[in-house]
């Protein structure tokens, strides 16, 4: 199938991608950027996310793993507090469906718990939310 060729080539996956996440207790939102096979992101906690995606045409699933920087003082979604030091989570692994889900939810294995994603192409205009970015409630 065309598709398939294309994703394998990773044509169809450059571009910019919004995210929202929840956990037993939290909520966050994020983007990050394709090109090629190069996955960079963030979100609005501070996380930077950092890897590689690959279509995989026998299982037609999308392959991505990263590795993703936390930092000191984040409380993260899955209901554990926040630590005291900076660290990166390394060589998180995940096989998503065709196109992330576009939008669907997912449930997600992210030690320690689990976490649902959504995920959906957004206009390039959003790139630059991907090297970082803060939300702040209106003065």
């Amino acid at each position: 199938c065309k598709l398939s060729y294309r994703l394998a080539r990773g044509d169809v996956m450059n571009g910019t991608y919004g995210f929202v996440y929840s956990g037993l207790t939290g909520v966050g939102i994020g983007v990050f950027v394709i090109n090629g096979t190069v996955l960079e992101g963030a979100d609005a906690g501070g996380g930077k996310y950092s890897g590689n995606v690959q279509f995989n045409p026998e299982t037609q699933k999308v392959e991505v793993v990263f590795d993703q920087f936390v930092p000191a003082g984040t409380f993260l979604v899955q209901g554990v507090s926040s630590q005291e030091l900076e660290h990166t989570r390394s060589n998180i692994r995940l096989s998503l469906p065709p196109d992330f889900g576009d939008g669907e939810s997912i449930k997600i294995e992210i030690p320690p718990g689990n976490v649902n994603i959504m995920i959906k192409r957004v206009s390039d205009d959003y790139e630059s939310y991907a090297e970082g970015f803060l939300i702040s409630p209106q003065q």
